[in-house]
């Protein structure tokens, strides 16, 4: 047989087994902590996979209850080193999302994505209520609406937009009509609507995004 032949086997083709012994397992868990901060909960799903992984590509069955230990060991020893720690990773993970413009609703669905437990979530969202004096919310969809650059944070319209938007803005002229649909919306309120609509999609509410909205630009 041609090396060819034998490279076309299934077997060679077979992707090498992840090494699940409590070294390889070891290397693996430190390996993606120095990458990335992780929750117990989230540090055990990658964990085993790499088990699923080493089952399904492995040519003769493996016990996978051992690693399965060995990893609840792993786990165990790092939140008593402190290397993982569910309430730091929470508070760090919450303030990265509300600087990025994350209502409080989608926030809550990213901690729990991410392996956070429940009672850790509410008690977080609790506390950073009490710290910005329940003002997260608005802070976060300010936060938005500026790097959208929604509502006064909106590049100034030029003239050529505007003869695009229509000259009926003109003062005294009325809006024109559309067909089937009573008259045209001015297009500051269409803008503002549309405004209002993308903040209710990331989970805020009218009166948050409203006010959001209305305040003033800080040059």
């Amino acid at each position: 047989m041609t090396a060819r032949g034998e490279a076309d086997r299934p077997e060679a083709r077979r992707p090498r087994a992840p090494d699940v012994s409590r070294a390889g397992l070891e290397r693996a868990a430190l390996g993606y902590l120095e990458r990335f901060d992780s929750s117990v909960a989230n540090l055990r799903r990658v964990l085993r996979e790499r088990v699923r992984r080493a089952r399904q590509r492995s040519a003769d069955p493996i016990d996978t209850e051992t690693p399965k230990r060995e990893i609840e060991t792993l786990l165990a020893r790092y939140q008593e080193s402190g290397l993982l720690n569910d309430r730091r990773f929470g508070s760090n993970l919450l303030s990265g999302l509300r600087r990025r413009g994350v209502s409080t609703r989608a926030a809550r669905l990213k901690l729990l994505s991410k392996g956070v437990p429940e009672d850790l979530v509410s008690d977080l969202l609790s506390v950073e209520a009490e710290e910005t004096s329940g003002d997260s919310e608005f802070e976060a969809a300010l936060a938005y609406v500026k790097k959208r650059r929604l509502g006064h944070y909106r590049r100034a319209t030029s003239s050529a937009e505007a003869t695009a938007e229509g000259d009926w803005q003109e003062p005294g002229r009325l809006p024109p009509k559309k067909a089937g649909f009573g008259r045209a919306k001015h297009p500051e309120a269409a803008r503002r609507d549309k405004d209002l609509a993308a903040l209710a999609r990331r989970g805020f509410s009218f009166d948050v995004a409203r006010r959001a909205l209305d305040t003033p630009r800080e040059d």
